[in-house]
């Protein structure tokens, strides 16, 4: 094996664009919301993104044959904006937490791993929120719930449900 040009270092970034739609125009996938790779949630978001403005494509269709009317286009905007945001935004959160140089984020990372080493229904709820079965981003709601379930034991099982 060889070499064959310069190492180059690409940093990992996350994006979020100011406008996700113009006239006759929409940007989707990692063109509207780049996620950093840290929860591997980003091709999720992407295949909403595509989802989101199918359907409203869709429906600009049929409803007056034109696939990208603005109002249509606004309501794909506002969508895609509001169910990417709380990812995005516990994303942004987790990377400065694991990132971040002061003390307290160091204090805090120790106890994170500590509990997550400890505490196997934690690290089980943590997973069962991770997995998704569509392309949809889930609701805060949906995560708690699922995390909840996870943590409380089955009567008469004995053991948590996973």
């Amino acid at each position: 094996m060889s070499l064959a040009s310069t190492i180059h270092r690409y940093p990992l970034v996350a994006t979020w664009s100011r406008r996700f739609v113009g006239p006759r125009f929409a940007l989707a996938g990692d063109a509207a919301v780049g996620m950093h790779p840290v929860t591997a949630h980003g091709f999720n978001l992407g295949l909403a993104s595509v989802e989101h403005l199918a359907q409203a494509a869709g429906d600009g269709w049929r409803r007056h044959g034109d696939p990208g009317d603005a109002a249509l286009l606004a309501r794909y905007q506002r969508r895609h904006r509001m169910s990417s945001a709380p990812m995005f935004a516990g994303t942004q959160l987790l990377l400065g937490v694991f990132t971040g140089p002061h003390a307290f984020l160091r204090s805090l990372r120790r106890m994170v791993m500590s509990a997550g080493s400890r505490v196997p229904a934690l690290r089980r709820a943590l997973a069962a929120n991770l997995v998704d079965d569509g392309p949809r981003p889930a609701s805060i709601a949906r995560h708690l719930r699922v995390a909840l379930n996870v943590l409380r034991p089955r009567i008469g099982s004995g053991r948590p449900h996973t």
